[in-house]
């Protein structure tokens, strides 16, 4: 039991940290693009832009 947390996610040994475990099962999906809906890109870009000034 010293491998989950309270809330029973698995914590990696070396780092401590837990959710950053890559399966088979999750690697696939670790890198598939998704679509972003275009009002967010703008909020992002404006909050980036934002941030940057």
């Amino acid at each position: 039991m010293k491998q989950y947390d309270k809330d029973g996610d698995y914590m990696d040994p070396a780092t401590r940290l837990a959710g950053l475990l890559v399966t088979e099962e999750n690697a696939a999906s670790r890198k598939r693009i998704i679509a972003i809906p275009e009002n967010s890109q703008d909020e992002m870009f404006e909050l980036t832009k934002k941030e940057f000034l």
